[in-house]
């Protein structure tokens, strides 16, 4: 049934291609659609680096959200037992 409707569905949707991540114990196979495909002039380590850079400023951001939300909720724990 997934082939089915995935060549449904590329058809409405002019797809360009489609993927398929295979089933485990707990999940069915999940069928991808890809509507538009774009050519790169890039290696894949070029891409992979840049992938690491982007992860490290969201963990730097995370880090800094988490310090703040930690700090807000510590101060206002704090006042409500001095209450």
């Amino acid at each position: 049934m997934g082939y089915i409707f995935t060549a449904v569905g590329m058809e409405l949707s002019k797809g360009k291609g489609f993927y398929i991540i295979p089933a485990h114990k707990e999940f069915p196979d999940l069928f991808i659609i890809f509507t538009k495909a774009n050519k790169i002039n890039k290696t894949y380590n070029t891409i992979i680096n840049q992938n690491i850079k982007i992860d490290e400023k969201k963990t730097k951001h995370m880090k800094k959200y988490l310090d703040l939300t930690n700090n807000v909720v510590g101060t206002k724990i704090s006042k409500k037992k001095l209450k």
